[in-house]
């Protein structure tokens, strides 16, 4: 259980935690939100996403062992064959947490397509995050962001990342993964609206407030001109905040009549069996 008083810089800690057990069986990449988050974009989320190169059953299932030594559990099931058969083998995210917590989550999944692979292969480290951990490259979380998540948030990630990295982001390499992603992902997705949903989200996104904009201009201004310690301190004690008022909620909602089936349909969790919140 995350103490919710003390334990500071709470996704950083989860984070390293879960990466470190992982790496001894098989590699990874972070990708998506916590990137830009990493790299000290002000914003929350509950999840980390994670694309893990894919293990055999073996392998897989002394890692999961490990986990669950290690306080953590999973959120679809604690039984490692329904995991393993039922959810990656089919391309299917599953989710872990500590262990009686109900965030923060990891999102984990095999790669699904080439895009998911070239990801992988070209995983790095990035030292102004302050963790020793692997990510997707800028520019792919860049492409990714503006080119097929296409959400309000994710374009103001990708923002604050061209303006963080301004100085060394390989533009030819993010018009390379766009055109991956049309490739492996819109051609499949097309018939179902994708394309019209991003053209209309984008539409939606150039008429936002700028102050949105210019509040990340200060900030990574803020970040590129202080120390590491000073901006770090600010960063993660606003995202802390967040998760312990989560949790908070989470609480106060367990004491109300059926609280604990609320919880469940809220996070859209779906194991068979009772979680510990509703035992």
């Amino acid at each position: 259980m995350i103490d919710l008083i003390s334990d500071r810089k709470i996704l950083d800690k989860f984070i390293i935690e879960f990466t470190s057990i992982l790496e001894k069986y098989s590699k990874y990449v972070v990708v998506s939100g916590f990137v830009a988050i990493s790299n000290a974009r002000s914003r929350g989320t509950e999840d980390i996403d994670l694309i893990v190169e894919e293990m055999s059953f073996t392998t897989f299932n002394s890692f999961f062992k490990d986990l669950y030594d290690s306080n953590f559990e999973c959120i679809q099931s604690d039984d490692v064959n329904e995991v393993y058969n039922n959810y990656l083998l089919h391309k299917e995210i599953i989710r872990f947490a500590y262990k009686d917590t109900l965030i923060p989550n990891i999102e984990f999944k095999f790669p699904k397509n080439k895009i998911d692979e070239y990801t992988l292969s070209k995983r790095i480290k990035l030292p102004l995050t302050g963790l020793d951990i692997y990510y997707a490259t800028i520019e792919s979380t860049i492409a990714y962001k503006e080119h097929y998540l296409c959400g309000g948030k994710d374009y103001e990630d990708a923002y604050h990342l061209r303006k963080l990295y301004a100085d060394i982001i390989d533009s030819a390499e993010i018009e390379l993964i766009k055109k991956m992603i049309d490739k492996y992902l819109y051609n499949k997705i097309e018939e179902k609206g994708k394309l019209k949903k991003n053209i209309e989200t984008t539409i939606y996104f150039t008429k936002r407030d700028k102050s949105h904009l210019e509040f990340i201009d200060k900030w990574v201004e803020f970040v590129k001109t202080h120390p590491y310690e000073e901006w770090k301190k600010q960063h993660s004690d606003f995202l802390d905040s967040q998760i312990i008022h989560s949790m908070e909620f989470y609480q106060r909602l367990l004491k109300e009549p059926d609280g604990a089936k609320k919880i469940r349909n809220i996070l859209g969790w779906d194991k068979k069996t009772p979680y510990w919140f509703e035992k």
